[in-house]
């Protein structure tokens, strides 16, 4: 049986690093873990793996790209898959940027860039077991 995916989506090969390490140590082996380096990119994948009739648990995306807002691309990915967890990651840390955890005038959960790995541990497993 094929592993429930967690896509990581940000413009800088570093970060997408960066996260999938943070995300396999969080997690281990029980998912899969596909990376995309534009939100267009993001959403090509997304359909790959809906065709495939893979499991899509967690959709991680940087809010600062190229062509698409990470706030746009989580708003696509949440009108075709709206139990499917998401968090936008930015690295805009002022206060009007992020408050509480929400980034301005999103409805997704925020983690400021460098995030906590324990904050960002947490919310993914609570995320990810949640469809389980």
């Amino acid at each position: 049986m094929a592993k429930p995916i967690i896509l990581c989506v940000d413009d800088e090969k570093t970060v997408l690093n960066s996260l999938r390490q943070e995300l396999e140590f969080a997690l281990g082996a029980s998912y899969s873990f596909e990376l995309a380096e534009s939100a267009e990119e993001g959403l090509e994948v997304i359909e790959e793996l809906l065709a495939e009739g893979r499991e899509i648990r967690v959709v991680i995306s940087d809010q600062t790209m190229p062509g698409m807002t990470g706030e746009s691309f989580l708003s696509q990915v949440h009108k075709k898959l709206p139990r499917v967890g998401k968090i936008l990651l930015t690295g805009d840390s002022s206060k009007e940027g992020v408050n509480g955890g929400v980034y301005a005038g999103s409805k997704f959960p925020c983690l400021v860039k460098p995030w906590d790995n324990v904050r960002l541990r947490e919310l993914v497993v609570s995320m990810a077991t949640a469809g389980a």
